[in-house]
């Protein structure tokens, strides 16, 4: 199937976005183990799903020549193969704070399937590589992977006796500035910079929208931040919706003084202004 969509884009200027998990590798998962425990999901998701499926669609780029992007990597293994080729492929990659912040321990708690998420947790050392890697610049872009599942989707009594009946997915949107900006905190001028470069400029250009979107420049839009590092910390959010919160204790104390879009404020003091009002429109060509 993916040669054949490969064939069928080639000849058109094309970045293909892919969640990269090799099908046969999870078929093949051994569901003898515990479903009731949260913590097999990782079992059944193993790493080496994720790393072959990276390896096969390099190829396939290479072969056709066609700009990939690879969506929330989580192994520091995948993030290397991708870092070693970037100069021969072209290819550009993502994070998910949760794959830097949070380890599979979580998933051994009661309450575990609430960070039920695909790709799944990873162990301690793969998180502290995966954090080095990302001071490195082995990611283009720190995107949220933003699946909110409400609360009574979580709890889905279903799921109790198995795990894969749980929906993947955990809140993200929220955090993500703060939890980029906490992963270079120690330099604050870097910090800023990397908020910048990583949540929007490079975005923008994988995307194809820069300049209009991702600098601050005449004749781009208006869209930008003012931000306050403050003296207090508060808890970080993920979500104004009803879902469990993902970086419960997790502080900050970075506030969003303003934002603007397209000049237009639309956040004051942290808090939405007219959130019920709709002003989105698709930036992306039709080929």
């Amino acid at each position: 199937m993916l040669n054949i969509i490969f064939t069928k884009l080639e000849n058109y200027k094309v970045t293909i976005l892919i969640h990269c998990e090799d099908n046969d590798i999870i078929e093949s998962a051994n569901t003898n183990i515990d479903l009731k425990n949260s913590f097999s999901h990782t079992l059944l998701r193993p790493k080496e799903a994720e790393i072959t499926a990276i390896n096969k669609i390099l190829n396939l780029s290479g072969k056709y020549k066609i700009k990939i992007h690879i969506v929330h990597v989580s192994t520091c293994e995948a993030a290397e193969i991708l870092n070693n080729v970037k100069d021969k492929i072209a290819t550009t990659c993502e994070t998910a704070p949760h794959y830097l912040n949070l380890t599979d321990d979580y998933l051994k708690r009661d309450d575990g399937f609430k960070l039920i998420c695909t790709p799944p947790l990873r162990n301690k050392l793969n998180v502290k590589d995966m954090k080095e890697k990302a001071l490195d610049e082995y990611f283009d872009i720190y995107a949220s992977d933003h699946c909110a599942f409400l609360k009574k989707d979580k709890n889905n009594s279903e799921s109790k006796n198995d795990v894969r009946l749980v929906p993947c997915g955990v809140a993200g949107l929220g955090a993500l500035p703060h939890l980029t900006f906490k992963l270079y905190e120690d330099n604050l001028d870097n910090a800023l910079m990397q908020m910048g470069k990583r949540l929007s400029e490079n975005p923008a250009k994988i995307t194809g929208i820069y300049p209009r979107k991702g600098t601050i420049k005449i004749g781009s839009d208006a869209d930008f931040s003012v931000l306050e590092i403050g003296k207090s910390e508060k808890n970080i959010q993920s979500s104004i919706s009803d879902v469990y919160e993902t970086y419960e204790n997790f502080k900050t104390n970075l506030n969003f003084k303003y934002v603007f879009l397209n000049g237009v404020p639309v956040v004051k003091n942290d808090m939405l202004i007219n959130a019920d009002k709709m002003s989105g429109k698709c930036l992306i060509k039709n080929y």
